[in-house]
């Protein structure tokens, strides 16, 4: 159910140990080079030192697919990289102080917790790209949950672009047969889908959100088991890999709490929505239309105005296109060029969700390069003229000197 969440979590955490097996080896390095004897024995890090009992998972941990690391990497496993994976491993990092002792872990470049190393999410905080994967990777899940699939539908359409996606979308659907639509809108955003989720990260909401995840990762999984003697105990876990999908799943109503209850009555994307899906309609009423009547017919079917019924239907089609070329400008007026902000973000990533276009992605490039040459241009025109403009008073200063020296002669 949750296999885009784990895919990046499990692809994160890998790369996480890789980087943190690289430093502390670069480092121990240079702790044998100082010549310090404590240090002349401190050996590179080697899967063995990590999990002594069957290194071969570290090193399938460390070099296998996503879906493989899940699948190993269990809380045994990760509590013995935690208390084996360090800078100096005779350094003891323990103090009643919290603060210092975290001061001490990090300085030795250890692990914190189980939330660091799973998660990437130390003390409880989250940066801006650790919100917008999380719920990037989120709503790619719930798009076919039953439960959540509305109200992940209502977050999107927020968005204008996306809304007109999704309705062309739902129309080739509802019309396969017989109607043929142009795929050029597949290729009108580089990803509607994630420009989407990259607005929708400048809410509040989506902090709540977030933190309300977080939250989620700092408690415990309890569940029920029997005991040898059939009793029921109640146990408790952190939550990891092999737990998440049903932890998660029973946590989930908590943590979209805030936009479970999501309106769309005054959304421009709904507005946009409902627009192209009824126009769709009246398109294939033309196409209908068109087909069965001759041309000698034109002028016999009129509207109450007395005019032409396909004309007035033509006319209604152009004024919705209008009005939604302008609820794109007013959402671009209130919210900026979210396209452009979304490709230039370090967020950015090809193929990050099915609405990902690639000619799309290639037009923004040349742009990018396009305007980077000119601002080229522009920075090396000012360079020559304040070139010029200093050989040109250095010359004014020098006729100044002549004159000086001519007036003295004098």
């Amino acid at each position: 159910m949750f296999e885009n969440l784990l895919s990046y979590y499990g692809n994160n955490v890998q790369v996480r140990i890789n980087e943190r097996i690289e430093k502390i080896n670069n480092q121990r390095k240079s702790l044998r080079s100082s010549h310090d004897k404590q240090y002349k024995d401190l050996k590179s890090i080697k899967n063995t030192h990590l999990y002594i009992n069957k290194p071969k998972i570290i090193k399938d941990i460390r070099e296998k697919k996503a879906d493989e690391v899940t699948k190993l990497l269990s809380v045994t496993i990760g509590q013995s990289i935690i208390d084996n994976l360090k800078l100096k491993p005779d350094l003891s990092t323990y103090s009643s102080d919290k603060y210092h002792e975290l001061k001490m872990k990090k300085d030795n470049l250890e692990f914190t917790s189980f939330q660091e190393l799973f998660w990437g999410l130390p003390d409880r905080a989250f940066s801006e790209k650790d919100k917008f994967y999380f719920l990037l990777n989120l709503f790619l899940d719930l798009l076919n949950n039953k439960d959540y699939v509305k109200t992940i539908h209502n977050i999107l359409i927020e968005y204008v672009p996306f809304a007109h996606y999704a309705a062309l979308e739902k129309a080739s659907r509802d019309y396969s047969g017989g109607y043929p639509i142009s795929k050029d809108y597949k290729n009108e955003n580089v990803d509607v889908f994630s420009e989407s989720v990259f607005l929708f990260c400048s809410t509040e909401t989506s902090n709540e959100i977030m933190e309300r995840f977080i939250d989620y990762l700092y408690g415990e999984y309890k569940y029920e088991s029997k005991d040898k003697q059939g009793r029921f105990l109640v146990k408790t876990e952190v939550i990891c890999f092999q737990n998440f999908e049903k932890s998660f799943s029973e946590k989930l109503k908590d943590i979209l709490a805030p936009v479970l209850e999501l309106e769309d009555y005054d959304s421009l994307g709904k507005r946009v929505y409902d627009i192209v899906v009824d126009d769709f309609e009246i398109n294939i009423n033309l196409i209908n239309l068109d087909m069965e009547r001759s041309v000698e017919s034109y002028g016999h079917w009129l509207t109450r105005g007395e005019k032409n019924d396909i004309d007035v239907l033509n006319d209604l089609i152009d004024a919705s296109e209008s009005y939604i070329e302008r609820l794109m400008k007013v959402q671009m007026d209130q919210c900026g060029d979210i396209e452009k902000e979304y490709f230039e973000s370090p967020f950015f990533s090809k193929n990050s969700s099915p609405c990902f276009s690639e000619d799309r992605m290639i037009e923004l490039v040349k742009e990018k390069q396009e305007d980077e040459y000119l601002d080229y241009q522009e920075s090396m025109e000012e360079l020559e003229y304040v070139k010029n403009l200093g050989e040109h008073l250095a010359y004014l200063d020098f006729l100044d000197e002549i004159e000086g020296v001519h007036k003295g002669q004098q």
